[in-house]
């Protein structure tokens, strides 16, 4: 893989789909994981699943995941 596939890849995976989900906190049963899912499926495609990309992906949903799971903590407790 060249500089200039991991540099777009980094930008894709971060400037694109991160960006477009990381302050978007969501519920365990919000259907919008399945958009999140399908879009980091998308980018795994595009990049032909380089373990490079794969350990970027995963490591990004368990993060977004982890927000989620957090978040539904503090809810509960503040019930």
């Amino acid at each position: 893989m060249d500089n200039k596939t991991i540099t777009e890849m980094f930008h894709q995976v971060h400037n694109v789909w991160l960006r477009r989900w990381r302050d978007r906190v969501l519920s365990r049963h919000d259907p919008c994981w399945a958009e999140v899912a399908s879009e980091a499926g998308d980018l795994l495609e595009r990049y032909g699943h380089v373990p490079l990309i794969v350990h970027l992906i995963q490591d990004l949903l368990d993060e977004l995941e982890e927000r989620s799971r957090n978040e539904e903590t503090r809810g509960e407790r503040e019930k």
